[in-house]
């Protein structure tokens, strides 16, 4: 089970690996997914953590997506 809250936006996507959904204040719906590839992690642009630097080397081959707030 995976779980990604967007506090935010009020919405979560809730995933087991066969089945996914969109959880908003409207209630639960399915969503489509793709087939598993190659993950992509999301991190701070601004703030980087020596924690994610470990989790990222225990992962292996991953994509990186560097955000910030500005």
């Amino acid at each position: 089970m995976a779980v990604v809250h967007a506090p935010a936006l009020n919405k979560s996507w809730l995933g087991n690996g066969k089945q996914a959904w969109l959880v908003t204040k409207a209630g639960k719906e399915p969503i489509k997914t793709r087939p598993a590839t190659v993950p992509t992690v999301v991190g701070s642009r601004s703030h980087p953590s020596a924690g994610l630097s470990e989790f990222l080397d225990k992962l292996g081959t991953h994509k990186m997506a560097e955000v910030g707030s500005s």
